[in-house]
């Protein structure tokens, strides 16, 4: 049997069709730092995070995101951000954020910048905050990753 007859597949089934994990990094890596060198891409990690919503303002807060301010935008991505998600769970009112940051990011400058004081100021009513509006956002353990 192979593994699309429906069978649970044995290891050995699997292990062809890809390489074994330690080369897979080291040769990963290695193509990663090549590029980098030739200052094509820049090495990105991915950072995950929770937040919470206030009830009843979830489209609200969808609006907001929708019409997201460009100095936003911009404020962001000098920092290092991109590919910046923000999913909802509906049954709590939990936002799990998702993004990819350069490796030397600048995401801990942030608060300082006028800009991104006035995104939280404006958003405080929909979520919970800390003393200065900053939303309270719990970094999150990543447990898997299929590239």
């Amino acid at each position: 049997m192979t593994p699309c007859d429906g069978a649970a597949p044995s290891t050995n089934q699997w292990s062809r069709f890809a390489p074994s994990p330690a080369s897979t990094k080291k040769s990963g890596k290695l193509i990663l730092e090549q590029l980098s060198n030739m200052g094509e891409i820049k090495a990105l990690e991915r950072y995950a995070f929770k937040m919470q919503l206030k009830p009843g303002v979830e489209d609200e807060y969808k609006k907001r995101h929708d019409e997201i301010w460009p100095e936003m935008i911009s404020v962001l991505k000098e920092a290092g951000v991109s590919d910046y998600s923000i999913f909802l769970d509906e049954e709590t009112g939990q936002l799990f954020a998702f993004l990819r940051r350069e490796e030397k990011h600048l995401m801990d400058a942030l608060p300082d910048k006028a800009i991104v004081r006035k995104w939280w100021d404006w958003n405080a009513p929909l979520m919970e905050v800390l003393p200065d509006n900053e939303p309270v956002s719990i970094p999150l353990k990543e447990m898997f990753h299929l590239e």
